[in-house]
């Protein structure tokens, strides 16, 4: 959900902080369909390989804009965090200055710059400082022709004394010169113990700085690690000459070189590429072949060992090149591959040390990692690291390592738990992921093939020398060097380019899945929870299960955004801000995208389904909140010549649903059709679809999550289950989460990245502006062009391959089956074919509201999305005021109340306001018609696409800025076939002859010169217009957050960025006082509601309905020792007795600092922060009250913890914290958590102990959970506080009975469960207690037993 809401937080805050902070999507599963080590071992399973998944093994160039040095002077860049031994301490590490790369370099001073950090707590000022150390490294060749390098000065500081599982904000730099970098923040580790691990460990190998690179990186933020594991083989530098030339294969093509040589600036560009993740996840690496990097005098790892601070003192090792840390109850152990490790070397004997302070009470599981794997079945690399292996294997068995992690071969393979090439129980999990995306490309030949089993002699490490690996003596492969099968100890093995994710449960369970590239975010290609059985291989104790709580693993992109978007206020524009200067962002012709169609072999669009289950499913909305459509297709098409369309009768419609966590015992019914594309003319082939349903579901619950299946029971062909959630209730209150608005999607390489990165920001709702498919841009026998009139011009009809429109189906079901899409046409969905029958496609596959909300058409509609009013418009149909479009425009406009829906947002496809050359002013007629009703009713924003590109406007109507004009955006750039618009019609020579301008597909020319303004006689402006704010040609996608009536805050994210950077950014802001537009409730208006900061404010009505004073600023109410429960107390904002109304007027919302203690003049900064987020905190808190009194209690929870972050540690805070404590109390009763409850009320009475409402709700949470006893001794303290309470008094005489019930019930419990324990003893002996009887001593009171047969 976010941690900050509303408003934006006036602290600095990274977009992507939540990684920190907040899992963006949480994988849960179906417990009994994740397999576990126990269930083990498993039959070898080989995934075959996918040539179309090999990816894009090219190096980034230095030109790409996310290598290039963007810093000055010595600010710093490649900026990391790493982690030392426990989590107390980070480092820090950066780079200032330039390298120096040719034959006359001269090194960098490094105590010309100071290594300093300053840092603190989140929330809190940065008032801690600490200083570390800096050095410089050189590449040095003696050789003739070969260029030699110089670092920047490398920096590593070391940040002591921190909080476990704490967020902190820092700055890097030297503060003397000014050159300090942006606040960042990281996340400190749980502290060690059986019960705390990171949420989630990112596990990557052989990186690289490719565009595979690019992908696997993208997918591993969008995972949202804790903590990352690099395991070798980092930059791949040493690919290259030391003058920039690189190659694939180092050894083929510079056989002849004096050395390896390297070019190091590939790390400085790796290092800038890595900073936007590795500056707040800490990321930990051990060394690859790749980093020995050989150099004059036999230096070997100079930039590895000084580029990254590594905790090798900390953990007792005395080489970079291995060491050992905590996170959490895990110690992991990096070991070097490339630097000796013989039981007489610096290594084993350190490792031993190590494993010896292991105590597996405090770290239960044991990860170890090197580069180089034992247990890999491909040919690359074959028992290459066999010496080692020899010697470490027994030592690692010995301890009970669980996990071991590998790189090295370019793919993924798991092991069975393995000892000696032997299945073992007590063996560890070997994994290799070395397929993180550099530039050798995979490795997909398996040793156990024909043919492929290398020849022993071939296998020697190269490296470190000596030779170990033998013929096998024993097993199925007795006598040979290879398997002739998929060995045994291979689980499962595929060639693809991705990452893993290590979740620790508990003591025992783990979670771990591999995530390709190729997938969506959270899909898990492999996935096992690996189980420690420390009872059965003694290493530690055995205590939790799995959880048994079933989810699906995308399920949480419906229920919690996985990125929260939260930014320095001061730094987003507002639109009352404008108008402002046009700003065009430079063309990089280096982020064109992959404009190049997805082939029909491609997985993702082929049919995966048989006979007549359900495919290509997908979810929109109707006009309410309590209604929806679920779609999907049945059945194959078919093209060709000789067709035959299948009979929808056949095949029910059915949906089966219910809410999340409930039976699906709810059943809809829908209809069901066909549609056909015929052409009539001779060698055209026609097409018959799959047989297309729909069904409304109806009696929806607000802003909750359903879960479904699709599909006919009677054939048992349903689809699995599936999940939506729906729209918010309209209400000026009350919107969805973040809406996602993309055009001209297609289905490109673009189009995957676009989708990506779309559903990596979690939208509640998709809004697609026209272009869907690009199915016309082929002939029917499937031949494609870019361009359809310049390469098919003498086609007698223009054709289509309507296939393309079943791909996309299934390309997007992952997304649009689980998020609400809705669709406006494009001029690509016309498709005319036989009896000019047009719109056929579109208008059958998707679900339109259109009866609902009182259009005669697919082509135009209208719904509410929360307090949201969209009207979805047809440029392709006839717009003009006479027509049927504009007529029920005209009435759905005026029935549009601005009380419930403040928004109102209008989307078509061909923009009125572009300045780009392509479909310049070409529906100037459809502006003509309509322009005018628009404005009249306030439209506040309208979405485009058509031209493929992205523009923003400013307030505009009539080509002139006006503050009550919509703002207009152009999204045209999802992905489209079509490539990217790049020419303005304000450079020179790209303004289009006006004739060229009407709309080929309605006719009409209405688009003449300007007559005022600027243009004033021309038809195009000689700069950009001043109604355009910000244009660039780019592929992506856009969000919009709705924050209250009058603030939304929209975003624009590129393919080319990571996925919660946003490249513009604005608050849209409504102002209907100042443009009191024509409403239907304008009459009955009590006041104009004027623009609020983003935070609720209420109009006095509301105010007075939930029992809330509208003074903004109230007094401060008496202290709690004071109050009673029937005269409030100071106090929580909640009834004591009842779940009663919100009355903020209860809640302090500023307590004045002159409270505090005389400051000093050196205090005044600190008071003056110290203020600053005791404002904060109550702000949150407010917003805590406002989610509470709507009934959102798990979201009214996280405002209140994120007030105690923000609450400064001093007395006039005490009250304030106390609050927030009690608050999250009643959140913990709302949600049945009486413990939690409990807890929270205890915190609220160490701050507060007279604090009445903490001890009522403890009691309450207390008489939930049947303590009665320690519900009386509550309320006891409640009537010491004030005698006259009857609330007390009542509780305590009906809990007394009870308590004594209880006692009663445990006493006879008691007594039976000794019986039971008697009578086993006994029962050896023939006897049981019935043979004991119990005589008193009528003197002394005491008893004895006496036996009796």
């Amino acid at each position: 959900m976010g941690l900050f809401l509303f408003p934006p937080p006036k602290i600095a805050t990274f977009n992507l902080l939540l990684v920190l902070t907040v899992s963006p999507v949480s994988f849960t599963f179906v417990n009994g369909g994740i397999p576990t080590t126990l269930e083990g071992p498993f039959k070898p399973v080989t995934v075959p390989l996918d040539d179309s998944f090999r990816g894009n093994a090219v190096e980034l160039p230095d030109t790409d804009p996310r290598v290039r040095r963007i810093v000055k002077g010595f600010e710093p860049e490649q900026i990391s965090v790493s982690l030392s031994t426990t989590y107390d301490s980070v480092w820090i590490s950066w780079i200032t200055g330039e390298f120096q790369i040719g034959d006359n370099i001269k090194p960098l001073d490094p105590n010309n710059v100071s290594s300093i950090v300053t840092y603190g707590r989140y929330g809190f000022p940065m008032d801690n400082q600490s200083t570390g150390y800096s050095l410089i490294y050189n590449q040095l060749y003696p050789f003739e022709g070969l260029q030699n390098y110089t670092s920047g000065i490398i920096h590593h500081v070391r940040l002591t004394g921190l909080r476990p599982n704490t967020l902190y904000q820092y700055q890097c730099g030297d503060p003397s010169i000014a050159d300090m970098s942006k606040i960042s923040y990281f996340k400190t580790m749980p502290v060690s113990g059986p019960k705390s691990y990171p949420r989630r460990i990112a596990v990557v190998g052989d990186l690289g700085l490719t565009y595979n690179t690019t992908s696997t990186v993208d997918h591993l933020l969008a995972n949202g690690p804790d903590l990352m594991l690099l395991v070798g083989d980092v930059t791949y530098a040493n690919t290259y000459l030391t003058n920039g030339t690189g190659s694939d294969c180092y050894s083929c093509l510079f056989s002849q070189t004096p050395i390896d040589e390297t070019y190091q600036p590939r790390w400085d560009y790796w290092g800038r590429f890595m900073q936007p993740l590795v500056s707040k996840v800490p990321m930990m690496v051990v060394e690859g072949n790749h980093e020995i990097e050989e150099q004059a005098g036999n230096r070997t790892f100079a930039s590895y060992s000084s580029r990254f601070a590594f905790p090798s003192n900390e953990s007792g090792s005395s080489s970079t090149l291995f060491y050992s840390f905590n996170a959490g109850g895990i110690h992991f152990i990096m070991l070097g591959a490339y630097t000796a490790y013989h039981k007489s070397d610096d290594q084993y004997k350190w490792l031993e040390k190590d494993l010896a302070k292991v105590d597996r009470n405090v770290t239960p599981w044991l990860v170890a990692a090197w580069h180089p794997p034992w247990y890999s079945t491909y040919t690359a690399h074959y028992r290459e690291e066999e010496c080692m292996k020899v010697e470490m294997e027994d030592i690692l068995y010995k301890y009970g390592v669980d996990i071991v992690f590998n790189g090295h071969v370019h793919a993924y393979e798991r092991s069975n738990r393995v000892y000696n090439y032997t299945l073992d129980p007590c063996g560890p999990v070997y994994i290799t992921v070395g397929d993180g995306g550099n530039r050798e490309k995979m490795a997909i030949a398996h040793a156990d093939e024909p043919g492929n089993c290398p020849e022993p002699s071939t296998t020697s490490d190269k490296f470190t020398g000596g030779f170990c690996a033998f013929n096998f003596t024993n097993g199925p492969a007795a006598g040979k060097f290879c398997w002739d099968k998929q060995p045994e100890y291979s689980a499962y093995r595929e060639s693809s380019f991705g990452h893993g994710i290590l979740e620790v449960k508990n003591e025992t369970y783990a979670l771990w899945t591999w995530h390709r590239n190729q997938d969506m975010y959270s899909t898990s290609a492999d996935l096992i929870y690996i189980v420690r059985q420390p009872d059965r291989c003694p290493m530690g104790l055995f205590l939790f299960p799995p959880p048994k709580v079933a989810t699906f693993n995308l399920l949480l992109v419906l229920t919690v955004s996985p990125v929260s978007f939260t930014f320095v206020n001061g730094g987003i524009p507002t639109t009352l801000e404008g108008p402002f200067k046009p700003v065009t962002v430079p063309l990089d012709d280096s982020f064109r995208g992959n404009a190049v169609d997805l082939p029909d072999t491609d997985p993702r669009v082929r049919r995966i389904v048989k006979g007549f289950e359900p495919e290509q499913i997908s979810v929109s909305l109707s006009t309410t909140h309590d209604s929806v459509w679920i779609s999907w297709i049945t059945g194959e098409f078919q093209i060709g010549d000789n067709i035959k369309p299948l009979d929808p009768n056949n095949v029910s419609s059915i949906v089966t649903y219910g809410r999340y966590g409930f039976p699906m015992d709810n059943q809809s019914t829908g209809y069901s059709l066909i549609y056909n594309q015929l052409y009539p003319f001779e060698g055209l082939q026609n097409y018959t679809s799959g047989i297309i349903h729909h069904v409304r579901l109806t009696g929806l619950r607000p802003n909750t999550l359903y879960q479904y299946q699709c599909g006919d029971p009677s054939i048992a062909d349903m689809s699995k289950v599936s999940y939506f959630k729906t729209m918010p209730a309209s209400g000026p209150k009350s919107y969805p989460r973040r809406i996602a608005v993309v055009g001209d999607l297609g289905l490109t390489y673009n189009t995957t990245s676009t989708v990506d990165h779309l559903l990596a920001n979690g939208p509640d709702l998709m809004l697609l502006v026209g272009d869907v498919t690009y199915a016309n841009l082929y002939l029917t026998n499937g031949t494609g062009s870019d361009c359809y009139s310049c390469s098919f011009s003498q086609t007698p009809i223009h054709e289509t391959y309507q296939p393309r429109w079943d791909y996309w189906g299934r390309f997007m079901q992952p997304l649009v089956s689980k998020v609400p899409m809705m669709v406006v046409e494009g001029n690509h969905e016309i498709e005319e074919q036989a009896g000019n029958r047009t719109f056929a496609s579109y208008s059958s596959r998707f679900a339109f509201p259109s009866n609902e909300s009182g259009s005669s058409s697919t082509l135009f509609y209208s719904f509410n999305a929360g307090g949201i009013h969209f009207i979805m418009l047809g440029a392709y149909t006839a717009y003009h005021k006479s027509d049927d479009q504009y007529k029920w425009l005209e009435k759905d406009l005026a029935k549009v109340d601005r009380n419930v829906t403040p928004w109102l947002v209008a989307a078509w496809h061909p923009p009125w306001y572009s300045t780009y050359t392509a479909h310049y002013r070409e529906e100037e007629c459809m502006k003509v018609e309509m322009e005018d009703i628009l404005y009249k009713y306030g439209v506040d924003i309208v979405f485009n696409g058509h031209v493929h590109a992205y523009e923003r406007s400013n307030r505009v109507y009539n080509y002139t800025l006006d503050p009550c004009g919509p703002v207009y955006i152009t999204v045209g750039d999802g992905g489209n076939r079509e490539k990217m618009a790049i020419a303005h019609t304000d450079e020179p020579g790209n303004c289009p002859e006006p004739s060229t301008t009407p709309d080929k597909f309605m006719g009409g020319f209405c688009a003449f010169n300007f007559t005022e303004g600027p243009a004033a006689g021309k038809f195009c402006w000689d700069k950009q217009p001043e109604y355009s704010a910000y244009r660039e040609s780019s592929f992506g996608h856009g969000i919009l957050e709705v924050k209250n009536e009058t603030y939304a805050l929209w975003t624009w994210h590129r393919n080319q960025d990571m996925y919660s950077t946003s490249a513009d950014l604005i608050y849209i802001v409504r102002q209907p006082d100042r443009c009191p537009k024509k409403t239907q409730s304008t009459a009955t208006r009590s006041k104009s509601l004027k623009p609020s900061q983003p935070t609720e404010m209420l109009i006095k009505e509301e105010e007075e309905k939930n029992g809330c004073r509208s003074d903004m600023n109230p007094p401060k109410p008496s202290s709690s020792s004071s109050s009673t429960a029937t005269n409030r107390d100071a106090s929580d904002g909640f009834e004591t007795a009842s779940d009663g109304e919100l009355n903020d007027d209860e809640i302090p919302q500023q307590l004045h600092l002159q409270d505090e203690p005389q400051q000093t003049p050196s205090q005044n900064d600190d008071v003056e922060s110290n203020q600053k987020a005791f404002e904060e905190a109550s702000d949150v808190k407010i917003e805590g009250n406002r989610l509470f009194g709507s009934g959102q209690y798990q979201e009214a929870l996280s405002q209140y913890e994120l007030a105690l972050h923000l609450a400064p540690d001093m007395p006039s805070s005490v009250e304030l914290r106390s609050i927030c404590h009690l608050n999250s109390a009643v959140c913990f009763l709302k949600l049945e958590k009486y413990e939690d409850a409990i807890k929270e009320c205890t915190k609220a009475l160490e701050l507060n102990p007279s604090y009445m409402k903490a001890l009522l709700r403890r009691a309450e949470a207390h008489e939930k959970l049947e303590h009665f006893e320690e519900a009386i001794v509550d309320m006891k303290s409640v009537l010491e506080l004030d005698p006259s309470n009857d609330q007390a008094k009542k509780a305590i005489r009906r809990l007394g009975p009870l308590a004594e019930e209880k006692k009663e019930k445990m006493k006879e419990e008691m007594i039976g469960k000794l019986k039971e324990m008697g009578n086993s003893l006994l029962g050896r002996f023939g006897m049981s207690v019935d043979n004991f009887k119990a005589v008193k001593d009528p003197n002394t009171g005491s008893y004895s037993l006496s036996f009796q047969r």
